[in-house]
């Protein structure tokens, strides 16, 4: 379904107000852990529509929110493997202090554009 999300406790408390800059000591805060694992793609479209010009894709994983909470992870590069490219990086941590606030940004680029 569908709804209204409502703000956060540490969001709505006037006598103790949210320090966005100082997130990561607020007592009312407790970060979580999100383990991003790179494993494959599929079916990713051939650059301009090239069918004879292989992909070397990597794969940007960000994390966007408070300022405690942005990070930016680069996979490994698939050599020459673009439409069905595997990764054997390590999964990448994120600490999320503020997961209400944080968004996962997902990009998959191609070395060579």
């Amino acid at each position: 379904g569908c709804g209204y999300v409502p703000k956060p406790d540490y969001l709505c408390d006037p006598q103790n107000p949210f320090d966005f800059r100082n997130a990561k000591n607020d007592p009312r805060l407790h970060p979580i852990r999100l383990r991003v694992a790179v494993i494959s793609g599929q079916n990713f479209e051939f650059p301009d529509n090239n069918q004879f010009k292989t992909m070397d894709p990597y794969v940007v994983i960000q994390i966007v929110g408070v300022e405690c909470d942005r990070k930016v992870c680069v996979s490994s590069i698939a050599h020459d493997c673009g439409f069905n490219p595997l990764w054997k990086d390590e999964p990448f941590d994120f600490d999320i202090y503020c997961p209400e606030l944080a968004l996962l940004h997902i990009q998959v680029i191609d070395r060579d554009e």
